[in-house]
């Protein structure tokens, strides 16, 4: 049975996998994301978790990306938790106008199975996304749905060093709705990272990502993106 399972979560990774097809005009960018995660815990079973950050484009070195994303957790079970929050990105361009966009969102991630210190979690997020150029006063509005599924391992050592582990994800998005022109559009992420908890209240993370999507002002525009990203993120749990 445990086999199965992970038989099956390794044929959905496969299956999304498979759908991602290079395009003769994908355009190739390379970034540097680094953020860190405050997780405060009101209860054993609520907790408000906050992740602050930056992104740069290292291929063009033109855009510059700072946001916020405040967040409240609720566990009703072990395995079963909500998620809801709010986000604001505010996006630099040197060859173009600032882009500002908000979000709020909800989430439900359920954590099943765990197999011997594996963990998969399995997290369906909708989000509504209002954004706009700096110089627009209508605001672009959009529903859009995504489902990541993410397997960590046991913790580990290498060498003299321990709490070592490792984590993949597969992430799809999927456009719900939309009202205006889309700047910004994911379609998948892919990750591989390694960690470390160096303490109690203390672990890092550096992550390799391709995140596969669109950039365009016209709504419909079939361009492509693949976004090469090295993640460093933090998380530090203040009690």
């Amino acid at each position: 049975m445990r086999i199965t399972l992970i038989l099956i979560h390794i044929i959905i990774c496969s299956v999304v996998l498979s759908g991602i097809i290079k395009a003769q005009d994908t355009r190739t960018k390379f970034d540097t994301w680094t953020d860190i995660a405050t997780i405060y815990g009101f209860s054993s079973n609520f907790r408000y978790d906050g992740d602050y950050g930056i992104r740069h484009l290292l291929s063009s070195r033109n855009f510059t990306q700072i946001y916020l994303r405040p967040s409240v957790r609720y566990r009703f079970e072990p395995w079963l938790m909500v998620h809801g929050g709010f986000a604001w990105f505010q996006s630099f361009f040197t060859n173009n106008e600032n882009y500002l966009e908000m979000r709020p969102w909800v989430g439900l991630r359920i954590l099943w199975p765990r197999i011997d210190g594996w963990v998969v979690s399995n997290y369906l997020r909708f989000e509504y996304r209002i954004s706009r150029f700096t110089s627009e006063s209508n605001w672009n509005r959009q529903i859009r749905g995504r489902f990541q599924v993410q397997v960590t391992t046991p913790d580990f050592r290498i060498g003299d060093i321990e709490k070592f582990y490792a984590l993949f994800f597969v992430e799809p998005f999927q456009n719900i709705d939309s009202h205006g022109e889309q700047f910004f559009a994911d379609r998948l992420r892919i990750n591989f990272g390694l960690g470390n908890r160096l303490s109690n209240s203390f672990r890092v993370e550096i992550n390799l990502m391709l995140q596969k999507g669109r950039i365009s002002t016209e709504t419909g525009s079939r361009l492509n993106i693949d976004d090469y990203i090295l993640r460093l993120r933090m998380f530090y749990v203040l009690n």
